[in-house]
């Protein structure tokens, strides 16, 4: 049990600090998370499926690394 969530903790971590160096990063892991969401839909169970889960955390991680940075521009623009 403890190992799946280290490695989607470890998923998480990869994807928001690739997702903060390249913006082209940021839309290749959305548009992976969502293959992998698709393809867990289609492979059989995916309510207790770790592909379901990775493809959620690798879709998920960019989308709000997204809205961190537009967060902290706005934050610091919004300070004149």
């Amino acid at each position: 049990m403890y190992k799946r969530t280290l490695v989607l903790t470890l998923v998480f971590l990869f994807v928001a600090l690739w997702s903060l160096v390249a913006m082209p990063a940021l839309v290749f892991f959305v548009v992976l998370g969502l293959g992998l969401c698709v393809y867990a839909k289609f492979k059989g169970k995916p309510r207790g499926s770790f592909t379901l889960l990775s493809g959620l955390v690798v879709l998920l991680t960019p989308l709000l690394m997204l809205l961190l940075i537009l967060a902290v521009e706005a934050w610091l623009l919004g300070a004149q």
